[in-house]
């Protein structure tokens, strides 16, 4: 089925007024649908850093003392030469201040702060390994799993991750009824025309395709205006709105070819709709 401007049609589908409005509503449509699969990478995304930072990473806090200030370059690394380590480092004190006084202010200062190691470990492997290498130390030192406060956030993305999956499959379903009512609607709009078409021996294939032509062309056209749309909205967040912050996880061109999938959805419902439609509504029908 040729899509090029030199394609005539017997029926006046182009002149009643309607196809800018179906135009649009389709770019919208694959707009919303283009987001919705940015929105649902990048929750995927986001969610396999939290888990594998959440297992893989933990920090043991020290009360202060001398004792434990002289010591914990020693237990630091002894850490590191663990099997089930990653790595291990000392959290200096400086930065400590920096993260806790935004809450507490100008009175972190009078304030005796923990010792604190930021331990990474190799996969799937237990702390439990750490606890008995800390032990003979005596320090008071306590593990923090971050699995204990990154499970709200777990849960958050989750839900990102659903929802966004939804509304991807919302504006499919959404794009196949407009598309069913754009094609029920002209029929009717232009019954007069495929009457006389009729009459003069046009049989319902011939009649059908002018209709499945004029549905795929201007589908084609709203998922256009529609990516175009949506790339200039993602390539301002990435590099204005969030210039710092990997969105999904991988480049440009990796989103560009994930961007075109909803159009390859949105041509197989074009055609798949204007044939059932049709089928329902013309071929049936006896015209």
């Amino acid at each position: 089925m040729k899509l090029d401007h030199a394609y005539k049609y017997d029926l006046s589908l182009e002149e009643d007024g309607s196809r800018t409005f179906l135009v649009w509503i389709l770019a919208s449509l694959f707009y919303i649908a283009s987001l919705a699969l940015i929105g649902f990478l990048s929750a995927q995304n986001m969610l396999d850093d939290w888990q594998h930072y959440s297992e893989n990473q933990l920090t043991i806090e020290i009360p202060y003392s001398q004792e434990a200030e002289s010591k914990i370059t020693e237990i630091e690394a002894t850490l590191s030469t663990l099997s089930e380590v990653k790595s291990a480092r000392h959290v200096p004190i400086e930065e400590t201040t920096a993260l806790i006084r935004p809450i507490l202010g100008e009175h972190i200062e009078n304030l005796a702060l923990p010792l604190l190691i930021d331990v990474t470990l190799q996969p799937n492997r237990s702390s439990d390994g750490l606890k008995e290498l800390l032990h003979p130390y005596d320090l008071g030192a306590n593990i923090q799993h971050h699995t204990t406060w990154s499970q709200d956030m777990i849960s958050l993305g989750q839900t990102l991750y659903v929802s966004m999956l939804i509304l991807l499959a919302i504006s499919l379903l959404i794009t196949a009824f407009t598309l069913i009512w754009a094609i029920t609607s002209r029929i009717h709009i232009h019954k007069d025309e495929i009457d006389i078409l009729s009459i003069v021996g046009a049989n319902d294939e011939y009649i059908a395709a002018q209709l499945q032509h004029f549905a795929l062309k201007h589908s084609v056209i709203g998922c256009g205006i529609g990516f175009i749309l949506a790339l200039i909205s993602y390539i301002v967040t990435d590099i204005y709105l969030l210039p710092d912050v990997n969105i999904l996880g991988f480049g440009l061109l990796q989103t560009i070819i994930w961007m075109t999938l909803p159009m390859g959805a949105y041509i197989v419902i074009s055609i798949l709709s204007a044939h059932l439609t049709l089928k329902y509504t013309l071929i049936t029908s006896g015209h």
